[in-house]
């Protein structure tokens, strides 16, 4: 019996972040059956749980998007965790647990409130790199920005990634963030870079201390179905390490950083990144809340 879980992930309430199936049960289902469900449900991915093949994972999670497996995703991820614990998944309540993916094994831990499942947290399975940039002019042409826009302060437009890559561009304020857009013929002569098939934008105002929270992002994936995604874990921590890296004097680790994302969607998310860990300064860990939405069977 195949069993779904809609949930919603980062998602600052409900019906907010980005929406996800979890689908429990596919051990048999080949890939193409797997690619069929992914969509029929029509959201940028859906994860498959099923059963571990080695023996230090409480279970394998395949991420599907339209195009086939991915090897990795934040979103995805995080809210396999959270509908786990729902299913009553042996082992996923005790604890940091690994998780098998493409990508490798993943660090998870279910993350609770008053007892209850409140969403999940994960170390990015990479170490923060850096790509190739591109010109200020460039950047705000993908964006059909004016290059005024385009802040290069911290960093210039740069690919970045913690296990997927993006085009990371900072601006200069939010009215810019909220008239970007991508100019689908620009971004196909200027697209993939380095990687990176889509735009991360985002606007922060000065940064002199933990606990911060007034990021703002969007991203544009112009070759995809979904042309804006409502939450994107990857890219927001891949900007929150950006950010951290150009502080002048970083204050003492652990710091957290919240990424406000999907109002334009009309989906508003709220992701955490945490960096800084004193014993391992290259972690990076992504969490963020999830909202139960629906449960049931799938006919097969």
């Amino acid at each position: 019996m195949l069993r779904v879980r809609i949930v919603d992930v980062f998602a600052a309430e409900r019906f907010g972040g980005n929406p996800l199936a979890v689908v429990f049960g596919a051990e048999t289902l080949g890939d193409a059956d797997l690619l069929g469900l992914t969509r029929e449900f029509g959201f940028s991915e859906t994860s498959f749980v099923v059963a571990a093949q080695g023996p230090d994972a409480v279970a394998r999670v395949r991420i599907f998007n339209r195009h086939g497996e991915a090897a990795f995703g934040g979103h995805p991820n995080v809210g396999a965790v959270f509908a786990m614990a729902l299913e009553g998944w042996p082992g996923v309540r005790m604890g940091p647990v690994a998780i098998e993916q493409m990508i490798g094994d993943l660090k998870v831990e279910l993350t609770e409130q008053a007892g209850e499942p409140w969403g999940a947290r994960l170390t990015m399975p990479r170490r923060f790199s850096k790509g190739v940039s591109c010109g200020v002019s460039e950047a705000a042409a993908m964006l059909m920005l004016d290059p005024s826009d385009i802040a290069i302060v911290r960093h210039p437009p740069i690919v970045a990634s913690l296990g997927l890559a993006h085009l990371i561009v900072e601006l200069t304020s939010r009215e810019a963030l909220a008239r970007a857009r991508p100019d689908e013929a620009r971004c196909a002569r200027d697209l993939p870079l380095g990687g990176a098939e889509a735009i991360y934008c985002y606007v922060a105002p000065s940064l002199d201390g933990a606990g911060l929270a007034d990021i703002v992002a969007r991203r544009f994936a112009p070759f995809d179905h979904h042309k804006e995604e409502p939450a994107t874990g990857g890219a927001a921590a891949a900007v929150a390490t950006l950010i951290d890296h150009a502080l002048p004097v970083p204050p003492p680790g652990p710091r957290r950083y919240w990424i406000a994302q999907g109002r334009e969607t009309g989906r508003p998310s709220r992701i955490g990144v945490v960096v800084g860990f004193p014993d391992d300064p290259a972690r990076v860990d992504l969490f963020g809340p999830c909202r139960a939405v629906m449960a049931g069977e799938i006919a097969w």
